[in-house]
């Protein structure tokens, strides 16, 4: 994938040779508008597509089974002592049976919420 920074050197450009091409005419402001918003749009669908990290699909490029080797701080995930989804094994889960009731304290706020497939944010 192409990186944000030559997408936007790109639009520059193309700006740039219009307004040259051109020279300050009526079209070629409609035009440099009309590709500028074209490239822009494209910027913002390349950010959407960078956004998923990792998926929970067996055998997949950025699945389970390749968690370890996506990101340097998610190696743990790699020689399964740790890793995601939580492993809750009987032997590494304590069991607290006189435990005091969970107080709740929250307080209204507003949120915006966004389903990027694999979780909610």
């Amino acid at each position: 994938m192409v990186a944000p920074y030559l997408l936007r050197v790109a639009l520059v450009a193309i700006a740039k040779y219009f307004q040259w091409h051109f020279r300050n005419t009526l079209v070629a402001g409609e035009l440099t508008v009309e590709v500028s918003l074209k490239v822009l749009k494209q910027l913002e669908l390349c950010n959407a597509e960078d956004e998923r990290e990792f998926d929970y699909a067996q055998g997949s490029e950025k699945g389970p089974g390749r968690w370890g080797e996506l990101k340097k701080e998610w190696t743990a995930c790699k020689n399964g002592e740790m890793q995601s989804p939580i492993d809750m094994s009987n032997q590494r889960v304590e069991i607290i049976r006189n435990s005091r009731k969970l107080e709740k304290d929250y307080k209204p706020c507003n949120a915006t919420v966004k389903n990027r497939g694999h979780d909610i944010m």
